[in-house]
C-alpha cells in the first residue's frame, strides 16, 4: 500500500524517458576558429579556384579568357572571397533566426509534485500527486507585433546586406581604378625620366665642347633628378596599389603580383553625360538607396517594438488545468494566473519604445539628407572632373601635334636633335597633367556611382546573387 501507484511511476517514467532523449537531441558545438588554419585557407585562395568559377555564373558573368584582371573578375573575387561579403550573409542568417525565435509560441509547463504522507493510516495510499499544464496565453496580438518587429529587423539586415555588397564592389573596383592609373603614371614618368637623361647627357657634351653653359647643364640634371624621383614614387606607388587591389580582394597578394590590369577603352574617354538619365538615377537614390531603405526598416522595427510595449499594457494569462491525486481522492483543478498592474502600466517601457522609434524616424531624416547632398555633390564635381579632363586631353593632343611637326623640321634639318628632345618632353609633361585629370575623372565617375548606388559606366552584375540562394531572393540587382 506504500508504493506509488503504477500509472504515476510510469508517467514518471515516460516523462524522465523525453528529456533525457532531448538532452540527447542536443546540436553539435562546432569548435572555435583556428588562426593557423584560416591563415593557410587564405595563403590558398586562387583566382582560377573553380568555386569562383561557378560563383561568376551565379552573377552573370564568365571567367577571362586569359591572365589580365578584368573588372568583372576583380568584382566577383570581391565578392566571393572578402570577409565582408561573408559578414552580411551571416547578418542576414542571423536575423532571419530572429523571425524564428519570435514566432515561436510559448511552450507549456508541466508541474509534478508528488508528495508521501508518513503518517498514513494503514488503510490509506500514503501518496499525494499534483500535476498541473500551464499554458501561457498571449493577449492583445504580441506575438504578432514581436514577429512584425524581427521581420523588419530581417529585412533591416538584407538592405544592409545590400550596401554592404555594393562597398564590397566599389572598392574593389576604386583598387583596380587606381592599379590602372598609377600604372599609366610609371610608364609616363619613365618616359619622362628617360628624356631628361638624354637630354643631360647631352648637355654635358656641349659643355666639354664649349657649346653650352654649366647653368644648362646643372639644369638639365636638376630636371634628370626630380623626374628619377618622380618614377622611384610611382613605383612605390604602384606597389601600393597592387596591395590594396589584393586587400579589397580578399586575396593573397603574390595571387595578383604578376597579374596586369586588362585594357579597359572606357577609361580613355570622358563619359557621355546623360542629364535626362543622371536625374532619373538622383530621383531613384534619394528614395530607394539601400542604407535609405534599411533605415526606414529600422523605423519599422522601433514601430512594431512600440505597439508591443503598447499592447503589454493588457497582461498575458496562464491557464493552468490539473488534476490532483490525494491519497485515494481525485480532484480537476484549473488556475488562471496573471500579472496585476499595480505598480506600473508599463508606462516607461511605452515612453522608451516611442523615444527609439523617433529617434529613428530622425536617423531616416539625417540620411535621406546625407544621400540627396552626396548625389548633388558628386554631380557637380563630375560635371567639373569631365571639363577638367577634355581640356586636359586637349592639351596632350596639341603637345602631340607639335612633336610630330618638329619631328617632320628635323627631317628637313631644320631644328636640332635637343629641340626635338625637348618636345618630346613637353608631350610627356602633357600626358602626366592629363593622366592626373584622368584618375580625378575615375573618381569622380566613382563616387557619382556610390552616390545613386547603381553602375552607371562600370560592369553591372546581379550582387544579389552573392548571397546564399535563400537570402537573395530578398536582395537586390545591380
Amino acid at each position: 500500500m506504500g508504493s506509488m501507484p503504477y500509472r504515476w511511476r510510469a508517467a514518471l517514467g515516460v516523462l524522465g524517458t523525453g528529456l533525457v532523449l532531448g538532452a540527447c537531441g542536443t546540436p553539435r558545438v562546432d569548435p572555435p576558429p583556428d588562426p593557423h588554419a584560416s591563415a593557410a585557407a587564405f595563403a590558398a585562395r586562387k583566382l582560377n579556384d573553380a568555386g569562383l568559377a561557378q560563383f561568376m555564373g551565379r552573377l552573370g558573368v564568365s571567367t577571362p579568357a586569359s591572365n589580365d584582371l578584368t573588372p568583372e573578375l576583380v568584382i566577383a573575387a570581391a565578392l566571393y572571397f572578402h570577409a565582408d561579403a561573408k559578414r552580411a550573409a551571416a547578418d542576414i542568417a542571423a536575423a532571419h533566426a530572429d523571425v524564428e525565435v519570435a514566432s515561436e509560441m510559448p511552450n507549456p509547463v508541466l508541474s509534478l509534485s508528488p508528495a508521501r504522507v508518513i503518517h498514513a493510516t494503514a488503510s490509506e495510499v500514503p501518496w499525494v500527486v499534483a500535476a498541473v499544464l500551464s499554458l501561457p496565453v498571449e493577449t492583445n496580438g504580441k506575438r504578432s507585433r514581436r514577429t512584425a518587429a524581427a521581420q523588419s529587423a530581417e529585412q533591416q539586415a538584407v538592405l544592409s546586406a545590400g550596401t554592404t555588397l555594393w562597398q564590397v564592389r566599389s572598392r574593389a573596383l576604386k583598387a583596380l581604378q587606381d592599379l590602372c592609373d598609377v600604372e599609366d603614371e610609371v610608364r609616363a614618368d619613365a618616359e619622362e625620366a628617360a628624356l631628361d637623361q638624354a637630354l643631360t647627357e647631352r648637355f654635358v657634351k656641349q659643355q666639354q665642347a664649349g657649346l653650352t653653359s654649366m647653368i644648362d647643364t646643372l639644369r638639365a640634371q636638376g630636371d634628370r633628378a626630380q623626374a628619377e624621383s618622380k618614377l622611384a614614387d610611382a613605383r612605390a606607388r604602384l606597389t601600393g596599389a597592387r596591395g590594396d587591389l589584393a586587400d579589397a580582394m580578399g586575396v593573397p597578394l603574390t595571387e595578383i603580383a604578376d597579374r596586369h590590369a586588362a585594357p579597359w577603352p572606357e577609361r580613355a574617354h570622358a563619359p557621355t553625360l546623360d542629364p535626362a538619365r543622371l536625374d532619373e538615377l538622383q530621383a531613384d537614390a534619394i528614395v530607394n538607396r539601400t542604407d535609405l531603405r534599411a533605415q526606414l526598416a529600422a523605423y519599422a522595427q522601433a514601430s512594431a517594438t512600440w505597439q508591443l510595449e503598447v499592447a503589454k499594457r493588457i497582461p498575458d494569462v496562464t491557464v493552468g488545468p490539473g488534476y490532483t491525486y490525494d491519497r485515494g481522492d481525485k480532484e480537476i483543478t484549473l488556475d488562471v494566473s496573471f500579472e496585476l498592474p499595480v505598480f506600473h502600466g508599463n508606462g516607461a517601457a511605452i515612453a522608451r519604445a516611442k523615444a527609439d522609434r523617433d529617434r529613428a524616424a530622425a536617423a531616416f531624416e539625417g540620411t535621406q539628407g546625407d544621400v540627396i547632398a552626396s548625389v548633388q555633390k558628386s554631380r557637380a564635381a563630375l560635371e567639373g572632373a569631365v571639363l577638367a579632363f577634355q581640356q586636359s586631353d586637349a592639351a596632350m593632343r596639341a603637345a602631340e601635334a607639335t612633336q610630330s611637326r618638329v619631328e617632320k623640321e628635323m627631317h628637313r634639318n631644320l631644328v636640332s636633335k635637343p629641340e626635338l628632345m625637348q618636345a618630346s618632353l613637353v608631350r610627356v609633361q602633357a600626358t602626366q597633367a592629363h593622366l592626373a585629370a584622368a584618375h580625378q575623372l575615375h573618381a569622380a565617375m566613382a563616387a557619382m556611382e556610390d552616390a545613386v548606388e547603381a553602375p552607371i559606366w562600370t560592369p553591372s552584375l546581379n550582387l544579389a546573387a552573392a548571397l546564399p540562394p535563400s537570402m537573395s531572393e530578398r536582395g537586390d540587382q545591380r
